[in-house]
């Protein structure tokens, strides 16, 4: 007899295989996904199962802290939550099953007609999209547009290295990222008109979907869901953030006009849930995807430069051996991080894991192996113990190079020293890992400051 959490597991993939089975169970699909925007793709499939009508879900420990208790009998809703070995259970309950004797509520934003200008305004400045007369509707669909061509690079490569199997399989790469965006496109949508209280069935039919058919694989739908997911979370945050501020307004602007002290605003404001608000107002500016894997990958590619096992590995072992040694020094990097957001798009979203592994070791193998000397001249530059230049900093002071001229601090533990006749650097941690990397990859001093600054 399977055990609840193999039960899940399979109830979870049953489940993606159900909403690609026809456009009309994808769009329920779509409605429920909406509503629970926060969730990552595989926690919408579980609510969709259990619950496709949930709005606002949360585990009991939340609704308790806000003086609301679960009713009697109600059984939760099952997610998965990973771990190293094995999975474990977690559940959620919808706002519908909790209650409160004090009538005490939990606000869930919800988009008004006089929202619907800061909306517009506010993605116009965020996306970049174009101002039109086609009022709310038409900036969701153009934002979907404009959000799905940024982001749908790194999920169409995922896509296209595990379509083998599915119906997608006889497609070219120019087919396939056709069918792929356009289905991404039409989803995000879809999900965005649906959460901003618009009649998604207007614009769309179950032939707007149709190709969801063809993600038949656990691969295939997966990096789908994840996609339409993970772009749709960002526009709605936005999206948030800017209902809930205007919220705020209003209310401050009914207290002035009531001339009603402080302290009857603050218990209002103290009846919304304090972590949205703040969640929101701290997302609007949200970076893109693009932005964040840049960002992140930035902090993963220093530490594997200094990682010593992955550098001792390229200098003395075979390149499969040193790959899996890369492979291990990215995984350390990403915990001692100690980066969330890292560890969430690293462990949650398999494009962002695959780009990231494949990019780095791309980058730094043949850094690290095929430049051992240019390495060790490297590190004659640079001194590893210090956080400071073991030498003056004042003008006429000596170093290496000669009497300093000017030594500046560029970045946290990274100095450049310029002298009459030449110059050099002085770094420590992974500013030095970096400056190895770039001294590999550059020709000349000025090139490597220019790269690093």
């Amino acid at each position: 007899m399977p055990t609840k959490q193999e039960s899940i597991i399979e109830l979870a993939a049953q489940t993606a295989r159900d909403i690609t089975r026809s456009g009309e169970t994808y769009m329920a699909f779509l409605t429920t996904a909406a509503n629970n925007f926060k969730y990552g793709f595989r926690d919408q499939l579980l609510i969709f199962a259990q619950k496709p009508e949930a709005t606002a879900c949360a585990e009991i420990s939340f609704w308790n802290r806000y003086g609301r208790w679960v009713n009697k009998g109600t059984t939760g809703i099952a997610l998965l939550k990973d771990t190293d070995a094995p999975y474990k259970l977690r559940y959620v309950f919808d706002m519908s099953d909790t209650n409160s004797r004090a009538g005490r509520t939990v606000p869930v934003w919800r988009m008004q007609p006089r929202d619907e200008g800061a909306v517009i305004e506010s993605l116009e400045n965020r996306y970049g999209i174009p101002q039109g007369g086609g009022g709310l509707t038409a900036s969701l669909l153009e934002t979907a547009k404009t959000v799905t061509e940024d982001n749908a690079a790194d999920y169409l490569t995922a896509l296209c290295e595990v379509k083998g199997g599915s119906l997608l399989e006889e497609l070219d790469a120019d087919n396939t990222e056709v069918w792929f965006k356009s289905l991404l496109e039409n989803s995000v949508a879809y999900m965005l008109l649906t959460r901003c209280g618009l009649d998604a069935g207007k614009v769309f039919s179950d032939r707007d979907f149709a190709r969801v058919f063809d993600f038949d694989t656990p691969e295939t739908v997966s990096i789908l869901g994840t996609a339409v997911s993970d772009i749709s979370e960002m526009v709605l945050r936005e999206i948030a953030a800017t209902v809930i501020d205007r919220r705020r307004q209003e209310i401050r602007g009914r207290d002035r006009d009531a001339e009603e002290p402080d302290t009857g605003r603050n218990e209002i404001e103290q009846t919304q849930n304090p972590e949205r608000s703040t969640a929101a107002e701290a997302l609007s500016q949200r970076p893109s995807i693009r932005e964040m894997y840049d960002r992140c990958k930035l902090v993963i590619l220093g530490a594997v430069l200094t990682d010593e096992a992955y550098r001792n590995a390229c200098r003395n072992s075979d390149r499969e051996t040193a790959l899996l040694e890369g492979a291990a020094a990215i995984r350390r990097a990403v915990l001692n991080s100690r980066d969330t957001q890292l560890m969430k798009l690293y462990y949650d979203m398999a494009s962002f894991h695959n780009r990231i592994h494949r990019e780095v070791l791309d980058e730094t193998y043949p850094a690290l192996s095929a430049a051992p000397q240019k390495e060790a001249e490297a590190e004659a530059w640079s001194y590893e113990e210090d956080e400071r230049p073991p030498w003056g900093i004042e003008p006429g002071s000596h170093s290496p190079w000669g009497k300093v001229q000017i030594c500046r601090e560029i970045a946290d533990g990274v100095f450049e020293i310029s002298t009459a006749r030449h110059g050099g650097d002085h770094a420590a941690g992974i500013g030095r890992g970096w400056l190895i990397f770039l001294r590999t990859h550059c020709q000349s001093r000025e090139r490597i400051w220019l790269a690093f600054l």
